[in-house]
């Protein structure tokens, strides 16, 4: 198709229309219909994850922050070419760090947590691990870490427990219970043998335990 030319002998720039831009009750309905599903979302998950306390793990926040994150990526996309209004995001995505935060500072540690403060408590020179167990039976609400050390002299190993647990910022808030932030052990010592009544089958040897119940202070 021959194309016009002016007098110059340019042809002239094409006309490009511009975008035509959502009416107003346009924009109510997506954001309706995005709100509402986002609240749905919400609390759907916000039920499961107060069941399964998964917030209160070692890497269920960031888990939470990105579930409770999800829906806010259409909202983003829908209100991207919408001016200022887009800027509304930042309203529910301060709520979900918000909400992430409460869960995680509210709701019982995971035991995965509880390991971890078990294997960084300090022990006395020269112990062997006689006896370990774990349990979360109460769905994610009671993990405990129990270990049982062997000793030479339960009395000394004790002393010197408590010594590095003072240094490494533990407290003691009881005759046998130590706290620091959310987590606390309980510390006893004890005799073990024959004649004791307790024994441990592959440690016949050991005739003293120091003895940690790791768990929520």
């Amino acid at each position: 198709m021959p194309v016009s030319m002016n007098d110059s002998g340019v042809s002239p720039a094409p006309v490009v229309e511009p975008p035509r831009l959502r009416s107003g009750w346009a924009w109510f309905g997506v954001v309706a219909v995005l709100v509402v599903g986002c609240l749905a979302w919400w609390a759907f998950l916000g039920f499961a994850l107060l069941l399964s306390a998964l917030p209160g793990t070692l890497y269920g926040p960031w888990v939470t922050v990105v579930l409770l994150g999800l829906p806010l990526v259409p909202i983003w996309f829908a209100l991207r070419r919408a001016g200022r209004a887009r800027w509304f995001v930042i309203v529910p995505a301060l709520a979900v760090v918000g909400t992430t935060i409460w869960m995680s500072t509210t709701l019982p540690v995971g035991l995965d947590r509880v390991t971890l403060v078990a294997d960084d408590l300090p022990l006395p020179t020269g112990a062997v691990l006689v006896y370990s167990d774990s349990t979360d039976t109460c769905f994610g609400h009671c993990p405990r870490v129990s270990r049982d050390y062997g000793v030479t002299d339960r009395l000394k190993a004790r002393d010197e427990v408590e010594l590095a647990a003072q240094a490494k910022g533990w407290r003691r808030v009881g005759d046998d219970h130590w706290c620091r932030g959310r987590f606390g052990f309980y510390l006893r010592e004890s005799r073990v043998g024959v004649d004791a009544g307790t024994s441990y089958e592959d440690f016949p040897d050991v005739t003293e335990t120091l003895a940690y119940t790791v768990g929520e202070c």
